[in-house]
């Protein structure tokens, strides 16, 4: 009899468990998340629309704290932001609360 291997994917011996809770912001990351619930809304009037790189809110926040990419885009996807393509570079769509009354 021949010895046959299995090819696969092995199951891990610990498996994470899904309802595992989420890992607790830090000191840097509720600073950004309350600016963003102060400044910004996920979804609002198109009046008060705006076009934002990670980039960008990281330069508007850099006398506060100091993020990297990754984290930025990881906060502001946890707070429901959605990315809009303008000339091939992602940007944030943020609805300002905010806006001056015209």
């Amino acid at each position: 009899m021949k010895n046959h291997k299995v090819i696969g994917f092995n199951v891990s011996q610990n498996p994470v468990p899904e309802d595992s809770a989420p890992e607790e912001p830090n000191a840097n990351e509720k600073i950004v998340i309350r600016f963003f619930k102060d400044n910004y809304l996920p979804v609002g009037n198109p009046e008060n629309m705006e076009f934002k790189t990670t980039t960008e809110l990281l330069y508007e926040l850099r006398e506060m704290v100091y993020l990297s990419v990754s984290a930025m885009n990881k906060i502001l996807t946890g707070l429901e932001y959605q990315i809009q393509f303008l000339e091939g570079a992602p940007h944030w769509v943020l609805y300002s609360k905010n806006k001056p009354a015209e």
